[in-house]
This record gives C-alpha cells, sequence and structure tokens, in this order.
C-alpha cells in the first residue's frame, strides 16, 4: 500500500512536468541513459524483427534507442520526437557524433507532427508516466500509424511479481532492489493498465489495444489490426 502511494505520486509529480530542463537532460544523457541502456536490448530486438521502414521514437531523450536502432539495422526514416528542447539538442548532437541518419522535433506527443498514415512503427520508451494526457497521445499514435502500423508503448512496472523482477534483473544485470525502486519512481504500475488511469485513458481513446507484461516491463500496444 505504502509503495503504492509513493508510486502515485511520483507519477502525478512527472506528468505535471512533462520537459526535462537543461541541467537534468545532461545529467540523464551522461548517467541516467547509460543505466536504462540494457532495457533497450529487448526493444531494439523486437523493433528489427517488425521491420519498419518507417520508425518514430516518442520522447527520444538523448537518442540512445534510436543509435541502437541504426547500429543493427537500416530505416528509409528515424525520427526522434522530445517536448524538451534541451533534450532535443542532446540527441541532435549524439546523432551526429554516432553518424545516425535521424531527424529530431522539438515537439509535444499530445500534437504530433506527422502526417496521417506516415509510419510504420512508433515506439515510446519510460515516456508514458510523463504524459498529462494518454488519450490524447494515444489517438495521435493511431492517426499517425499506416493500416499495418503499431505503436508500442513501454513503461517500468514495480507491481510486476518478485520472479518477473527478479528474471529481468538477472537479463539486465541489475541488483532487484534497484529495479524495483527504479519502477516506483519511473513507471506505470501494471493494475494501472488493468483498473486505472491508462485503462480509463484507453477507454477514451476508443483505440485498439493489447498489453503485454514482460517482466517488468510493461509493453502497450496500438494498432489498427488488433
Amino acid at each position: 500500500m505504502i509503495l503504492n502511494k509513493i508510486n502515485k505520486l511520483f507519477t502525478e509529480i512527472q506528468r505535471w512536468g512533462q520537459g526535462i530542463p537543461r541541467g537534468p537532460a545532461k545529467l540523464y544523457d551522461k548517467v541516467v541513459s547509460k543505466y536504462l541502456e540494457p532495457e533497450y536490448k529487448q526493444v531494439v530486438d523486437e523493433v528489427c524483427s517488425f521491420k519498419a521502414r518507417k520508425l518514430v521514437d516518442i520522447g527520444c531523450g538523448p537518442g540512445k534507442l534510436l543509435s541502437l536502432i541504426a547500429s543493427r539495422i537500416s530505416i528509409d526514416l528515424m525520427v526522434g520526437i522530445d517536448i524538451s528542447y534541451a533534450m532535443a539538442r542532446i540527441a541532435c548532437r549524439n546523432f551526429r557524433k554516432n553518424g545516425v541518419m535521424a531527424d529530431v522535433i522539438n515537439a509535444d506527443a499530445h500534437m504530433l507532427p506527422l502526417r496521417d498514415e506516415s509510419i510504420d512503427l512508433a515506439v515510446s520508451t519510460g515516456t508514458l508516466h510523463h504524459i498529462r494526457r494518454p488519450e490524447q497521445v494515444f489517438r495521435e499514435c493511431m492517426r499517425i500509424l499506416t493500416s499495418r502500423g503499431e505503436a508500442w508503448i513501454y513503461e517500468l512496472s514495480h507491481d510486476a511479481p518478485l520472479k518477473d523482477v527478479v528474471k529481468t534483473a538477472k537479463q539486465l544485470h541489475r541488483p532487484a532492489l534497484l529495479l524495483k525502486l527504479s519502477a516506483i519512481m519511473h513507471g506505470i504500475p501494471r493494475r494501472e493498465y488493468t483498473e486505472g488511469f491508462i485503462w480509463e485513458a484507453l477507454d477514451r481513446a476508443g483505440v485498439k489495444y493489447s498489453i503485454e507484461f514482460q517482466g517488468i516491463l510493461t509493453k502497450l500496444v496500438i494498432s489498427k489490426l488488433l
């Protein structure tokens, strides 16, 4: 019960402050993103198997995920979107440094600056808990997807069963307790997808979706084909 209240408090705080300012953005690039980088491996593997030709990363942060994807496969169009101007600049710098051919747009996920049915795959990792009006973002994801496109939205969930937390910790080579604390401060509990504010937002958005529990990760899939 106490953990649930703490997580709710962190979620409300992060949904209030959507963009990361300059100082914390630099810290995130240097420290936090490196800690989370092993988490991206599973996402990268799944993206590579999907074989998208046009990909957008919503809440791209410093661009680590797109850089890892670009090192594995060739994609015709890659776009990173972040509401934080400071983070978007860092992503541009990292793409130049790593030779990654990707565009970066400083924009709000509630109003994606992309044409209707223009994206094969939209990916978002650790961004949903920052979103104030998730139903609007869900509608935007559906709008930009091609007829066979999908949106994959990943978040950490601290209320995953202990065996799932331990399994993920071993896969990521991270202490289980530290991973669980990260999920409390920087994630969304599973229950929010089945009876809480995410479930309510999905209902209001009227989109087709499925939910996959992958260890401590929760993957929300939005698709026109579901």
